[in-house]
């Protein structure tokens, strides 16, 4: 089993989400949690910030500040599976091409995409340079072999989107790997931290 000590998850969430209640939604229980499952960093945004009345006009902003400052941008294709979702909440999830095409326009801008679905990923890799892809919704018997055979793993990060979904099976998708131990680092932290700089 490989050793995931060093994981940087790229996508995990803190705040009250109105449609259920989340286990690990407050800062410090979501950290002991991460922890304790191998995570030693992790990049945690606002659950409150979803909702937000305008996203466009402050993705505009973000992309503006971002550019300027030399930042990496992260974009949800979800929050949760649809499933899952509330009735009340008709919101569809994102157009793979129409992201593709709008990422396309910010050629030397470095994004991450969250929480794809693997029917998604050619659309991303096939066409941009400057995306990287979370694996938190990609499902498959050995996540990373699959990956591994269809794209490379120079793309992938691992995020784990606590508390929408369970840690354990995002991190199961690292230990349950039949690669070997550097492939499996290159995605539980090797790539993350050539993209953030560590």
């Amino acid at each position: 089993m490989p050793d995931i000590s060093g994981t940087i998850d790229c996508s995990a969430w803190t705040g009250n989400w109105p449609f259920h209640r989340l286990r690990y939604r407050e800062l410090p229980e979501l950290e002991e949690k991460l922890r304790e499952v191998g995570i030693s960093r992790a990049f945690v945004a606002p659950i409150e910030g979803l909702l937000e009345q305008d996203p466009h006009r402050a993705n505009i902003c973000l992309l503006e500040e971002a550019q300027k400052h030399d930042l990496i941008v992260s974009l949800q294709m979800r929050v949760e599976d649809k499933r899952s979702r509330h009735p009340l909440l008709g919101v569809a999830d994102l157009n793979i091409m129409d992201v593709a095409k709008a990422l396309g326009q910010f050629p030397e801008q470095v994004f991450i995409v969250h929480n794809i679905y693997r029917r998604e990923i050619e659309a991303v890799l096939k066409w941009l340079s400057n995306v990287y892809l979370d694996i938190a919704g990609v499902e498959t018997a050995d996540t990373l072999e699959w990956l591994k055979a269809n794209f490379g793993l120079d793309r992938f990060v691992f995020a784990g989107h606590a508390p929408f979904y369970f840690p354990e099976g995002n991190c199961c998708k690292l230990t349950c790997s039949q690669l070997g131990q550097g492939e499996v680092e290159k995605v539980a932290f090797g790539n993350a931290a050539g993209v953030f700089g560590f």
